[in-house]
């Protein structure tokens, strides 16, 4: 290394901050805040648990009313068949059912401001339609009402599903017995082609006696426990929030004299 290189060489310091302990926090001085700030704190977190106790005692008590579709079906070739997919079905109930059933609700009940939501699903494999709607329990009338109209309207339209399977069925049955009764009364044998038709009215009988319309399984029924959030729950929300802003707020009130301290300390 030349000696030039040497001294162009400088020495690097290291400036070690110092810090007083005046500007450390110790658990003692948090403790010590909260101590000198209780009467803050215990007023602030009891008001929270009052507003509590008061929204859970007059918050009315919601319960979940629901009923079930099961959706209409036919034996075919020995394999049971719905009429239509659930998910058919379910479209047509969330998308024109359900409005139609609100939509009559609101004209029929013009000073009834409530926003009514019905919930339709598919439990997991299964054709069970499930409708559900909350309410308190003075509107039991009103909420099973909306869900029969739900119900209803879906059974109205496969009716003309299960009546056109009906009746061509029946027409085939007749025919059957007619050409059988045909055969009966010639005098050549036709035994294979009567063994056929016997067996197609065989067919014919069992698939009219499976027939199944799409129905409602049971009337809509009211939960039997109260459903959302419990009484007891909002009060400990409340209790725990009015906890936190209690302690935030003996904080900030503890800033805020030190700062008015310091002001007049330096005036």
């Amino acid at each position: 290394m030349k000696n030039n290189d040497l001294q162009e060489l400088k020495p690097i310091y290291i400036h070690e901050t110092s810090y007083s302990a005046e500007d450390e926090i110790s658990l003692v001085d948090l403790a010590m805040v909260l101590i000198r700030r209780k009467k803050l704190i215990i007023g602030i977190t009891t008001f929270f648990i009052a507003l509590g106790v008061a929204a859970a005692l007059l918050m009315p008590k919601s319960y979940t009313f629901s009923t079930s579709i099961e959706i209409g079906s036919r034996i075919v070739s020995g394999t049971i068949k719905p009429f239509e997919s659930p998910e058919t079905l379910l479209a047509k109930i969330q998308h024109v059912f359900v409005p139609e059933a609100l939509s009559t609700q609101r004209q029929t009940n013009p000073d009834d401001e409530n926003k009514y939501k019905i919930k339709a699903s598919i439990p997991k494999s299964s054709v069970l339609i499930v409708l559900e709607i909350k309410g308190i329990k003075e509107k039991s009338n009103l909420l099973t009402k909306l869900l029969q109209n739900v119900t209803q309207q879906a059974i109205q339209d496969h009716q003309r599903i299960y009546s056109a399977i009906k009746q061509n069925l029946l027409a085939l049955k007749e025919q059957a017995k007619t050409e059988l009764s045909t055969l009966d009364s010639a005098k050549n044998n036709h035994n294979e082609e009567r063994r056929l038709l016997k067996s197609n009215i065989e067919v014919y009988e069992t698939e009219l006696a499976n027939l199944r319309n799409t129905r409602e399984i049971l009337p809509p029924m009211k939960s039997i426990e109260p459903t959302g959030t419990s009484r007891k729950l909002m009060v400990i929300i409340a209790a725990f929030m009015g906890a936190f802003l209690a302690v935030f707020s003996a904080f900030f009130a503890e800033f805020i004299a030190k700062v008015k301290e310091k002001n007049q300390s330096d005036c």
